[in-house]
């Protein structure tokens, strides 16, 4: 039996940009944050996805991290 052989959607492919990008904008290690990416393959198909769970998560986390820039950005200018 052949070896079955999958790509990665657009979406992934995103996820891994944002990933460097949430890398550098923290200082953390890429490898970190892409070791959280949780994937899926639907039956029959032959193309890796996120789960809905990640996405769900990783929006949250997006969320706070832009609250804590844009407070750390008024406390910033309160000093000024």
């Amino acid at each position: 039996m052949a070896k079955k052989t999958y790509k990665l959607h657009d979406e992934v492919i995103g996820e891994v940009a944002r990933s460097l990008q949430r890398a550098l904008l923290t200082g953390t290690d890429i490898v970190d944050h892409l070791r959280q990416i949780e994937l899926n393959v639907q039956r029959g198909e032959s193309c890796v996805t996120l789960s809905e769970e990640f996405v769900r998560r990783q929006s949250e986390n997006d969320e706070r991290l832009v609250e804590e820039a844009e407070t750390l950005k008024l406390e910033t200018e309160t000093l000024d």
